[in-house]
């Protein structure tokens, strides 16, 4: 039988203000930055809770936060349109890109370049990819990709490569160094990605209450995962630090989880029991095994999932 995860601690309680749309660790795990509905972006220490920074500029929730392999910096965004870079030691604002040549759109996911601190990514509803310098405080994109034909949802880095989703149903991978471009049609609008430990394969979470299991080489389907509703919001996907187990909200509360090679049903729920505890924020640290997963009633909480 499968190790079951288990609840840790809670990082913040059942809050008033609002859900939480976005959670993510460092590098080390040792830190989580999570923000949403109350418009505050919170960096807290994962193992007791206790705030490090609390970072206040944003006029509408926020929808996508990240941190830079080093620590140092954090990203943040939403219906705002730009981004939002903040030094993390001292919680100051540092820079807001896109205020010039910026998203038309809210947007709905950020990440630092996989190797390059230097580089921020940004997807939006306006159907780009957006590659910013965040050296530098008045930039105007790097690069804009606008491939999508509807909202792109996820943002992916690995390596040179970049992989994005968006709600037209496609997985799309760019090799910047290479200036390849694939694209991978899934007929179904994706909420999330996440990929294997290997790399070699692609998980989507998709608005049609599945999960797709994929062959990144190919595009081939490996495995398809039902059980869990997930038609209205974008929820997010984990893969555990083994590729042994996949991890994903569920509308109906809480979170589930499937084992990869055992068939498509959840081996697990857990995490909460109604609508109004929805997991929509997830993020998992494979080197330690630790889950963080953000609530719309505003709680987050760190689990221990088998791997790690």
């Amino acid at each position: 039988m499968p190790a079951h995860p288990h609840l840790l601690h809670t990082l913040t309680p059942t809050s008033a203000a609002g859900g939480v749309f976005t959670a993510r660790f460092s590098s080390t795990s040792n830190h989580v930055l999570h923000g949403g509905a109350s418009r505050i972006l919170h960096l807290v220490d994962a193992r007791s809770g206790a705030a490090l920074q609390t970072l206040s500029g944003h006029a509408h929730p926020i929808l996508a936060c990240g941190i830079s392999r080093s620590s140092n910096r954090l990203v943040s965004a939403g219906p705002d349109r730009t981004l939002f870079l903040w030094d993390a030691s001292s919680g100051t604002l540092v820079a807001r890109p896109g205020r010039r040549d910026g998203h038309l759109a809210r947007v709905n996911a950020v990440a630092f370049a996989a190797r390059n601190d230097e580089l921020v990514l940004s997807a939006s509803y306006d159907r780009s990819l957006r590659i910013w310098d965040a050296r530098n405080p008045h930039a105007r994109p790097i690069q804009v990709i606008s491939d999508a034909s509807d909202s792109v949802t996820a943002v992916l880095p690995d390596g040179d490569a970049i992989l994005t989703a968006s709600v037209d149903g496609c997985v799309r991978s760019y090799d910047i160094r290479k200036g390849m471009y694939n694209v991978d049609a899934l007929g179904a609008p994706i909420g999330s990605l996440a990929l294997t430990q290997d790399r070699l394969c692609i998980l989507a979470a998709c608005l049609d209450g599945s999960m797709r299991l994929l062959q990144r080489s190919t595009g081939d389907l490996l495995e398809l995962y039902r059980g869990h509703a997930n038609q209205h919001f974008q929820l997010g996907c984990a893969v555990s630090g083994d590729d042994a187990f996949l991890f994903c909200g569920d509308e109906g509360g809480g979170f589930c989880m499937y084992d990869v090679s055992q068939g498509k049903s959840p081996v697990w729920r857990g995490g909460g029991d109604n609508k109004e505890q929805v997991v929509a924020a997830m993020d998992l640290c494979p080197s330690t095994g630790l889950l963080v997963v953000g609530r719309h009633d505003g709680n987050v909480s760190l689990w221990k999932t088998g791997s790690g």
